[in-house]
């Protein structure tokens, strides 16, 4: 159980660094989110949702403490939003 909040905490960690050091990420995220969806999505709202979703998996990865399958699952769910937040983030439009 270890292992996926480690890999947890790296990601978040990776992204608080991403969006310091390279501030047109959330422009990166908002033009990517904005071609999947059908409402116009600003930046603002972009950089509320990401500090939001952040500081909620770091406060529900600290709610997990079993060691049910179910945890798994949503450990591994949010390793997969992260990672593709940092794709987002990253990737140029």
């Amino acid at each position: 159980m270890k292992a996926y909040a480690l890999t947890l905490t790296v990601t978040i960690t990776f992204i608080f660094i991403v969006r310091i050091f390279y501030p047109d990420s959330i422009i990166n995220v908002s033009h990517n989110l904005n071609l999947f969806s059908v409402v116009e999505i600003n930046t603002r709202e972009i950089k509320n949702v990401i500090y939001l979703y952040l500081t909620g998996s770091i406060l529900l990865s600290y709610l997990i403490f079993h060691n049910q399958l179910l945890f798994k699952l949503i450990y591994c769910l949010l390793i997969i939003i992260n990672i593709i937040l940092i794709i987002f983030s990253l990737k140029q439009f």
